[in-house]
Formats: C-alpha cells, structure tokens, sequence
C-alpha cells in the first residue's frame, strides 16, 4: 500500500494540476480562419481558429476606445518589429456594433484590408492579440504558431512568448 506520506504529495499534486487546469486555456489550431474583406458581427463565433478575434477587436474599439488604443499599440509593436506591418485598425461600416466592420492593415503606404496583405498577418494576429489581451496566468495551446511566418516575424514571435511568459501570461 501506499504511506500517509506519498497519499499527501499525491494529493498536493493533483489539487495544484485542477487549479492550473481550472484557469482559462486558449488553444488554436495550426491553421487559423481565413481572413475577411468584410465581417458581420451576427454570423461571427467563438473558435479554435480565432475567428472571433476580429469581432472582439471591433467591440473592445466601439465600446472602449481608451483600451482599444493600448492593444492597437500592443498590436503595432508586434508588427513593427516582425517586419509584418506597422499599424491596424477597425473600419465601421455603420454606426452599430452589430453592423459589419473592416479590419485595415498597413505594411507600407496607405492602410490596406486583411485580406490585401500577407497571408501571415491573418494568421498570427489572433495569436498576438490573445497573448496580449490574456488574463494572468493563463494558459496557451498553441499548435505550430509560426506557420506562414517568415524568419524575423518567428523570432519575434519568440520573444513575444518570452516577455508574456515573465509578465505571467
């Protein structure tokens, strides 16, 4: 049989592993949604592949534009020093947060649509936005995140993973 010693460590051990567990855990598959020249809110859900992550964008700038302002800079940092754009924002195309809405990327020149840019950009950026928008502490599945990314987006990438890690995302 097992001593009072080796039950209590055994105890410990699975308590500690439900907490961890029990926090939020965002995973993604390798391949995220496919970008949009245009999203509507209403047929928009939670998913493995992100597709979300626009609406909540959309949301956040709408309802809290103090917050959107601090991820679009969080964005933008990421962008910037990947190589893979410098700026994003949400174009509304009403005046409600259920009409349908652009995501605008700019590479070089005037902002573009996702959907006119680098195929990686739609890929990382519900990664990036994730990761910076996470509560502490919690927990990332990613699945080969650094698909379609070129070499210096990669070791950004990296280091965006590093930096989270210290903060305690």
């Amino acid at each position: 049989g097992f001593t009072d010693g080796f039950r209590r460590q055994l105890s410990d051990l699975f308590q500690k592993s439900a907490r961890t567990f029990s926090r939020s855990v965002f995973a993604t598959a390798p391949v995220r949604t496919q970008p949009s020249r245009t999203y509507n809110p209403s047929e928009m859900a939670a998913s493995a592949e992100g597709s979300h992550v626009p609406l909540e964008m959309a949301r956040i700038k709408q309802r809290s534009p103090e917050q959107w302002d601090e991820i679009r800079k969080s964005l933008s940092a990421f962008g910037k020093n990947s190589g893979m754009f410098t700026d994003i924002d949400i174009r509304q195309l009403g005046k409600s947060d259920i009409d349908p809405f652009q995501l605008l990327v700019k590479v070089d020149g005037p902002a573009r649509n996702l959907m006119d840019v680098g195929y990686g950009v739609s890929q990382i950026l519900p990664i990036i936005y994730q990761i910076q928008t996470a509560a502490r502490n919690q927990i990332f599945l990613l699945q080969q995140p650094e698909v379609h990314l070129h070499p210096r987006a990669q070791a950004e990438l990296g280091s965006l993973f590093a930096r989270s890690a210290r903060a305690g995302r």
